[in-house]
């Protein structure tokens, strides 16, 4: 089911929770499954909401599992409707967030850690204040929606997109133009200025930057859309993507570095447990890294790294599903296609024949 809800805003949000005895009635006329939405609403909120802004939403995605739906927990809602609640799955199933990667947007949802990394990138100015940063970070509720890690202006001048990688992707290229053209719009309409006049718009000047946290011998400064799609012809259109891969220094944007790496080191000697989670932090604290932030919000972000231990478990279990259900679908159309009977099948998909003609959609044997 692909959704085309736009972004709920807390207005509409808390007039839901208000009209709460019509929750049902409202999610039948935009033709939304409950189940499905209760569990998306649920892995969004945890995922991208950890604290106060995530309130509403965790109370009124519980309300709908809990009392609409009759299901007695998460886990329960994701166990039993699988691969519906995968939020933060790419469209080609593959997961878009590792556990540090959602500390990072944790991390880099404050004004003042925006601020830092700006300050990082840019030493020489030190006028700017965290009054001058705004959020542009682009949010979705919904698989077909378009997000990304961090994004924010600097008064009108800068507008600065970060990603924070722990994989090795020349695509970020074409992806960081589809989140600056995104941008833009949003921009454009928040400043109320009219692209379709003559009269050039103003846009504040764009730096994208992706910061690496994987291994990799050889290490590119920055990666070029011509380059990767076009050999080099920047007569049709560039983007220049800045990497980062973190140093010596304590500025923000290296410290995260420097959490990511010790969180693998922990994960390769206890495993992905929390007793793993616990040593990074407290490593991290003890040698100054993300200290003040570790220290302040600990309790969420243990709550965040354990929630994506069980997003594993549950992508893995979407995995075996989507796998076996696109071999009854093989299987089904060769025998539409008369080249094997219902019984071997049935037989190779380990099913009796009953099962298996339920499972394809077929007549059943006799």
């Amino acid at each position: 089911m692909k959704y085309k809800l736009a972004f709920i805003s807390q207005e509409k949000i808390n007039l839901i929770t208000i009209c709460n005895g019509g929750v049902q009635e409202w999610l039948k006329a935009c033709s939304y499954d409950p189940v499905e939405f209760s569990a998306v609403l649920l892995e969004y909120s945890e995922l991208r909401f950890p604290r106060e802004k995530g309130i509403t939403l965790r109370l009124l995605a519980v309300w709908m599992a809990v009392i609409v739906l009759g299901i007695e927990s998460y886990s329960d809602l994701m166990l039993k409707y699988g691969q519906r609640g995968e939020v933060c799955a790419m469209p080609d199933g593959n997961p878009k967030r590792k556990i540090y990667d959602s500390v990072f947007c944790d991390l880099f949802q404050d004004p003042r850690y925006q601020l830092e990394a700006y300050q990082a990138l840019h030493p020489e100015d030190t006028k700017a204040t965290v009054d001058d940063i705004q959020n542009v970070t682009l949010e979705a509720i919904f698989m077909d929606q378009m997000y990304n890690d961090l994004g924010f202006t600097i008064g009108s001048v800068h507008i600065l997109l970060l990603e924070a990688m722990s994989t090795w992707s020349r695509n970020i290229t074409i992806r960081s133009l589809m989140y600056l053209g995104e941008s833009y719009n949003r921009y454009l309409h928040d400043t109320d200025q009219d692209y379709y006049d003559d009269k050039p718009v103003n846009l504040p000047k764009p730096e994208v930057y992706m910061l690496y946290t994987g291994d990799r011998k050889h290490q590119e400064k920055e990666l070029s859309l011509a380059d990767v799609y076009w050999n080099g012809d920047r007569s049709i259109l560039d983007l220049k993507v800045k990497v980062i891969y973190g140093d010596e220094s304590n500025s923000i944007l290296s410290q995260y570095v420097k959490f990511t790496q010790i969180y693998k080191q922990k994960v390769m000697e206890l495993g992905k447990t929390k007793k793993a989670v616990m040593t990074t932090l407290r490593e991290c604290k003890e040698k100054g890294i993300l200290k003040d932030y570790i220290e302040l919000h600990e309790k969420e972000v243990i709550d965040i790294m354990m929630a994506l231990y069980d997003k594993d478990s549950y992508m893995k279990l979407f995995e075996h599903r989507k796998e076996k259900e696109g071999g009854i679908k093989m299987l089904a159309g060769l025998v539409k296609d008369g080249l094997i009977s219902l019984k071997e099948a049935a037989k190779r998909a380990n099913m009796t024949e009953d099962d298996f003609s339920q499972e394809a959609g077929l007549k059943p044997a006799g």
